[in-house]
């Protein structure tokens, strides 16, 4: 578990964009001071961590993940996930890709704390409205959240 923000009161981290190259970026507004900031990270998401299986790891992802160095095999697996009519997630992070296979929205309950389960929660990126939420998450509770999803 990582934490790569640590917000004060009246601060909140906003409209994360990650970079193919590894880095994220996101707004911090401070509505103290009436001011808004971009700050950059090089945290990884969960998926990327080496000790999963589609990593080369031995630890079981909790749903089901293909990592490609190429477009064309990428391709071909998601033509087969269309032929079988199945929804998915594409993170494209450090040269690689991640092909993410997943439920349709709607056919899993998302958990209390969250507001639905979208790519960056299925990469292991989840966020909380506080800290005191964040300090309280347990492991177990984000991998039921993403097997209830598979």
């Amino acid at each position: 578990r990582v934490r790569i923000t640590n917000m004060a009161p009246n601060q909140y981290a906003l409209y994360p964009h990650f970079r193919s190259d590894g880095w994220i970026y996101f707004i911090v507004r401070d509505g103290g001071r009436n001011r808004e900031d971009v700050v950059a990270s090089d945290a990884a998401l969960a998926i990327e961590s080496p000790t999963w299986r589609h990593n080369g790891g031995a630890d079981a992802y909790p749903v089901r993940v293909e990592t490609f160095v190429d477009a064309d095999t990428a391709w071909s697996a998601i033509e087969a996930l269309h032929a079988r009519e199945r929804p998915y997630h594409l993170v494209l992070r450090n040269a690689r890709i991640y092909l993410i296979e997943r439920a349709f929205q709607g056919r899993f309950e998302a958990p209390v704390w969250s507001s639905g389960l979208a790519w960056h929660e299925f990469a292991g990126g989840f966020t909380t409205e506080s800290a005191t939420a964040f300090a309280a998450m347990q492991p177990a509770e984000l991998y039921e959240a993403l097997e209830a999803a598979r």
